[in-house]
């Protein structure tokens, strides 16, 4: 009875110690602070997947390179400016690109104020599945540059003061495929998005631009034609005299529905394409709501244009199907 008693309080001892003992935590999200005397770019190289890197609010100059790196969070507190200027003798210079995701995925840039910079405030090169979200660029070349690039999302920015291109898919020889733009504000005096690719989605960006709004071009040089995009549920206004607010440039098999363009020239423009379909488009104060010019197998479908100088050109077109609500 007396072995019997020892045995019960052995295993009772056990179970307690194993019911008490702390067990490590799994998948804990490790988070790196930065602060305006680090380098950043030296950070992010030297940190793994799973990694948080906290940006303090101050100002921050130069580039970021984010480098062959897979699923990290670079988010900036608010207040936080990365410049891209700098003066050496009473000169100012200008890095050249801001942020860079090199051959990176799974990356989420959130939360920056990017300026100065010569060509690209954020480019991805060859990045596939990354996230840029609550971002503020101005003065810089291009807003938010891909090439090359598929399958990412670039959400709830802000881009203003914009020299040559608001936000950029697709560059020369490097289309750039299945990526979200979505719920972006962009007023700028240069093009606002431009579309070298396939199966893009353009969703409810509000656009304010001196040239096309919205552009899905043709590669000639390449032979790249951008097909099967969507362009839906835009705010798309372009000032500035012959441009459109969405123009089809040689593309084929794509989509523009519900958007609302106004006070442009062309309200909606299909240059040599084929096979597009403009659907229940609000289209108002323009020269020509739609514009057709030698284009084939187009469709034109409910859509409501008015105080437009002329509802519908067709230029050259051939075989197109419309059906037009008048305003």
């Amino acid at each position: 009875m007396k072995k019997l008693l020892t045995l019960v309080t052995v295993i009772t001892i056990t179970c307690a110690m194993i019911l008490n003992t702390p067990v490590a935590a799994k998948g804990k999200t490790k988070v790196i602070d930065i602060w305006p005397t680090d380098d950043i770019t030296n950070k992010v190289l030297s940190v793994g997947s799973g990694s948080v890197i906290l940006v303090h609010a101050g100002e921050y100059y130069g580039k970021i390179l984010i480098q062959q790196k897979h699923d990290i969070t670079i988010k900036g507190e608010r207040g936080t400016t990365l410049d891209g200027s700098y003066v050496v003798n009473n000169v100012t210079y200008y890095w050249y690109n801001g942020i860079i995701l090199d051959r990176s995925s799974g990356i989420t840039v959130d939360g920056f104020e990017i300026r100065n910079f010569q060509s690209s405030g954020i480019i991805l090169g060859q990045a596939d599945n990354n996230l840029m979200v609550n971002n503020e660029i101005s003065k810089t070349g291009i807003g938010i540059s891909l090439r090359g690039a598929n399958d990412n999302s670039i959400l709830k920015n802000t881009l203003t003061e914009i020299n040559t291109l608001g936000i950029e898919l697709g560059n020369g020889g490097y289309p750039s495929n299945r990526n979200i733009i979505t719920d972006n504000e962009l007023n700028v005096p240069s093009i606002g998005i431009s579309i070298w690719g396939n199966d893009n989605q353009i969703l409810k960006n509000e656009i304010t631009t001196q040239y096309d709004g919205i552009l899905i071009g043709y590669d000639a040089t390449n032979n790249i034609d951008s097909t099967n995009n969507l362009i839906q549920r835009n705010r798309v206004t372009s000032t500035n005299l012959y441009n459109s607010a969405i123009n089809l440039g040689g593309a084929h098999h794509n989509k523009v529905i519900q958007n609302d363009v106004s006070n442009s020239f062309y309200g909606i423009s299909i240059y040599s394409g084929g096979d597009d379909q403009v659907l229940r488009n609000d289209i108002s104060n323009c020269a020509y709501g739609i514009f057709v010019h030698q284009a084939a197998g187009n469709t034109l479908s409910q859509n409501n244009i008015s105080g437009c100088g002329q509802g519908i050109d067709m230029y050259g077109a051939q075989n197109c199907r419309f059906n037009l609500i008048p305003g």
